[in-house]
């Protein structure tokens, strides 16, 4: 395979040579693409879930190995190939269209850079040819997706892709039952990156006339029990809602049923669900949820319903999740990032929530070795900054739980000392969100007073509390 890729720009100019080593190159991607399934526990992600896999971990990791091999060998030999013969000339187009869409996520364990690289290349430089509805909607959706989501529907929508009036029961069935149900997990895996691919590429144009073939298969990735699938559900929710109008939203009366179906995403914390799964599910249901407030409700009028969906979003996700991972340091950080976003988000009417949001950053950065985890501050401090930015008409009544913060943090900063990674840079942002507090309320209170008294108590706050 290494010498055909060093040969072909060199060895073959005759068409129908080309024509035979683009074939045989079609030939090993389609079957490596086809085959990444129930020989590899490692791809269907179900390692001691299903008992019809025989390969050992071992065995696995093998083959797992073996596809990333030749699988980037196949792309790039399918590279140095187009050189000579574009792919407009491949009759069959749309079967490499779902090839290389199937390496357009470098998040896929099967998708090393190399195949990343070159399958990105190849659908970037025939994207016009790649994006006809004959082969996002004909080829892809109809002949891949569809069928692969048949067995496995969301029981609250109807196959138009409308909010069913009577919703059918939730059958959970085995392991066994799944892998029949469910070939988009245990067989053909693939098939979920090269839906987000197709999702990607959709012009709102689309998006009503092919409701129904893609609002199904999401809602079921978001319904699945694995943190992983629920993660990519909610990832493919917030691209098509991004291209959806909100009068199709309404018209399909979907936004109760998207709003239903993520909520619960907010709950998946560890311990019950692993560390890295839980951050990766956070990191996508927050922000979807935001999209789905401002397609749910755009106008003004709205505003105190999308206000309120908002509110649920903070305290059922955000301050809940801290109150039972409090000890996360990484779970908190993903936390404080999506409260920052939210209060972006409502303006001013999260001062509804500064009695619970102060004390938790004061917590954090007050913490004995918050220092052992910089990150988490560098991100605490920006939140707070951005609270005090939009709640400033209110932030007087809380400023003692802002000094309590940042003074506490300080000293901890200024005992550890120099070696504390990003010393300078929490420094100035300590030193920064004093002055964004002194500047909101100085109209109101008397802070300087307060500072004195607090740079009187202790020295090493001089530089924090005195320096212009």
């Amino acid at each position: 395979m290494a010498v055909t890729t060093e040969c072909i720009s060199v060895s073959y100019t005759n068409g129908c040579q080309l024509q035979y080593f683009r074939e045989q190159t079609l030939s090993l991607i389609k079957k490596v693409s086809a085959d990444i399934s129930i020989s590899n526990t490692k791809l269907t992600e179900v390692l001691g879930t299903s008992e019809t896999l025989a390969d050992t971990p071992e065995t696995s990791s093998q083959d797992l190995q073996c596809f990333i091999v030749l699988s980037s060998l196949g792309i790039e030999i399918f590279r140095k190939l187009d050189e000579l013969l574009p792919l407009p000339d491949y009759r069959d187009y749309a079967i490499v269209t779902v090839s290389l869409a199937t390496f357009s996520d470098k998040r896929d364990q099967w998708t090393s850079g190399t195949a990343f690289t070159n399958a990105t290349y190849l659908l970037a430089k025939y994207n016009l040819l790649v994006t006809k509805p004959c082969v996002l909607v004909d080829h892809v959706l109809r002949e891949l997706i569809r069928p692969l989501f048949a067995k496995s529907n969301h029981p609250e929508v109807t196959a138009q892709g409308r909010k069913a009036l009577h919703p059918s029961p939730r059958i959970h069935g085995s392991s066994l039952l799944e892998a029949e149900t469910k070939p988009w997990k245990f067989g053909k895996i693939y098939s979920v990156t090269v839906f987000r691919w197709v999702l990607l590429k959709f012009a709102e144009a689309l998006v009503e006339a092919n409701w129904p073939l893609v609002i199904p298969p999401i809602l079921t990735l978001i319904d699945d029990d694995s943190p992983e699938y629920k993660a990519k559900g909610c990832e493919l929710l917030a691209i098509l809602l991004r291209v959806t109008p909100p009068a199709l939203l309404v018209r399909t009366g979907l936004g109760e049923v998207f709003y239903d179906a993520v909520m619960p995403c907010l709950s998946y914390l560890p311990s019950l669900t692993p560390q890295d799964q839980s951050l990766r599910l956070l990191g996508d249901a927050y922000p979807t949820l935001i999209t789905l407030s401002r397609l749910r409700y755009p106008s003004d009028d709205k505003r105190k319903e999308r206000v309120g969906m908002l509110d649920q979003v903070m305290r059922k996700g955000v301050l809940n999740g801290y109150f039972h991972c409090s000890d996360n340091v990484k779970i908190v950080e993903s936390l404080v990032s999506q409260m920052r976003l939210l209060v972006s988000e409502m303006g001013i009417w999260s001062v509804k929530h500064l009695k619970d949001m102060i004390p938790m950053l004061s917590d954090i950065l007050s913490e004995p070795f918050a220092t052992a985890y910089p990150p988490l501050l560098i991100t605490t401090i920006q939140t707070l900054q951005t609270i005090i930015l939009t709640d400033w008409p209110r932030i007087a009544a809380h400023r003692a739980e802002v000094l309590r913060g940042l003074t506490f943090c300080w000293l901890k900063l200024m005992e550890d000392g120099p070696k504390v990674a990003s010393f300078n840079e929490l420094k100035q942002g300590l030193k920064d969100s004093l002055k964004l507090l002194k500047a909101a309320v100085q109209n109101e209170v008397d802070i300087d007073a307060d500072v004195k008294l607090l740079s009187q108590s202790d020295e090493r706050l001089a530089e924090l509390l005195i320096s212009e």
